[in-house]
């Protein structure tokens, strides 16, 4: 029987039916805010490009009756990514909030986990995650099934800061109440711990918090009480430190969240200046992106941060609570883009020389105005004290392998476009590194796939 069939009543009371069973919702088209950086009149280079902040911003559905449906952030404070954007992770107090941007849709994980606070993503899709309530690492699949632990017998304190080093089969875990960094093998094997202890001498740690590591194997720890980023080979020997306490660009107030890029550029959160400073891998300052403010795209008080394959920068606010996500701009982009450069240009933005001649640079006079703010503690980030001087900068990180690059690429092509990338796979295998690279920019803007292959 069909509607037409029923009286007009049963017929009305059927389309009620299901439009409740449908979740009384309607298609949302999430407001967004054109903001670039570094400020008029250099050449942008940093774009805000999405949020999420409700359920809504993830499902793009609003409810029929005007009410807000609920956050989706509690009090966030570690951010993963798979290289892919695939899967957005966001630890957050009792739970992980596992986002998938192309699907519109999240997951909620509570049943085990109790304390989550770092995370990272493996290139197969594994989430390993650092539990401070149960003192050991736990470990997901990208639907958030939970698979194993392992830490517990080696006395884990306070497991904060957490990254995987696949190339060499490294996990370091960052335990900031035994002032050191664990290593374990991918299984979970306990090696050795890197650093030499409390201190401020190089290879010493104030507070470590947060942690990173780079194509290359060098591991990059961010050492809050001594206001510095410190850096170690593969092999764990400490090679240098950059930053100090100041207010000054490339010091630090309040550090925290850290991750690192294809390129080797490091991006470091202050949630005292309210900004991610980004670094060549050297450690020389490149320049700044966002600032305090209550409006989309800026920040409270930002805390981890993270980098997918296409250089896009996800970062959270835990007082509005938040994700915020960034991207960095190609060298071509603006000559793809002609009638955005324009818009660009009416706000004050030039373009006399090529992109890439213009870095990032950083403001002395906005990073000295924002005043350190007063944050509800968080634990695992106390006030922090010292500094380091820096050492030699080590040699410049190399590339991700060719095959590498094109395997992610693929990947990303059959998220954006399903079945219609299996005619470039053979392209996409054979393209050299920058071109790879190209293409990979290009996904997010285009229409249909060979937008992604226009000469």
């Amino acid at each position: 029987m069909n509607m037409r069939d029923m009286g007009p009543l049963k017929a009305l009371g059927v389309a009620v039916m299901l439009w409740m069973m449908t979740g009384c919702s309607t298609t949302y088209e999430k407001p967004l805010v054109t903001r670039y950086w570094p400020p008029p009149p250099e050449t942008p280079r940093v774009k805000f490009v999405d949020y999420y902040y409700s359920t809504d911003d993830v499902t793009l559905k609003k409810s029929m009756f005007g009410e807000a449906l609920p956050d989706l952030f509690s009090k966030p404070y570690g951010v993963a990514v798979m290289e892919n954007g695939e899967v957005i992770c966001v630890t957050d107090l009792d739970r992980l909030i596992l986002i998938y941007p192309q699907e519109h849709r999240y997951v909620l994980v509570r049943e085990d986990v109790s304390w989550p606070f770092g995370a990272t993503f493996t290139s197969e899709g594994n989430l390993y995650v650092t539990d401070m309530g149960q003192k050991d690492i736990r470990i997901f699949d990208k639907e958030g099934k939970y698979l194993r632990a392992f830490g517990k017998g080696v006395g884990l304190s306070k497991p904060t800061g957490i990254a995987v080093d696949e190339k060499r089969g490294r996990v370091y875990v960052v335990d900031a109440g035994a002032m050191t960094v664990k290593v374990f093998d991918m299984e979970g094997g306990y090696l050795y711990d890197l650093g030499k202890g409390k201190g401020s001498e190089l290879g010493q740690f104030g507070f470590p918090s947060n942690i990173a590591v780079n194509t290359e194997g060098q591991v990059y720890v961010v050492d809050s009480m001594n206001f510095r980023v410190e850096v170690f080979n593969p092999e764990g020997e400490a090679q240098f430190a950059f930053g100090e306490l100041g207010d000054t660009p490339g010091s630090f107030a309040r550090p925290k969240g850290i991750a690192i890029d294809q390129r080797g550029y490091v991006y470091v959160v202050d949630a005292a200046f309210r900004n991610v400073q980004v670094f060549e891998d050297s450690g020389q300052l490149l320049g700044w992106f966002a600032e305090g403010g209550d409006v989309r795209g800026l920040f409270n008080l930002p805390a981890g941060v993270a980098v997918d394959f296409l250089n896009r920068i996800y970062v959270v606010d835990q007082v509005n609570p938040k994700l915020n996500i960034y991207q960095f701009l190609p060298d071509d982009y603006w000559s793809r883009f002609p009638e955005e450069k324009m818009a660009a240009e009416s706000m004050g933005h030039r373009f006399e020389a090529p992109p890439s001649e213009h870095k990032p640079q950083v403001s002395e006079e906005s990073v000295e105005a924002q005043e350190p703010i007063v944050e509800p503690e968080v634990s695992g980030q106390p006030e922090e004290v010292g500094k380091e001087e820096a050492a030699p900068p080590p040699p410049e990180a190399g590339r991700p392998s060719t095959k590498k690059e094109a395997e992610l690429l693929y990947q990303m092509l059959e998220i954006r476009f399903g079945s219609a990338a299996a005619e470039y796979r053979n392209r996409v295998m054979s393209a050299d590194p920058p071109t790879v690279q190209k293409w990979g920019t290009r996904i997010l803007s285009a229409q249909e796939i060979g937008d992604v292959f226009e000469e």
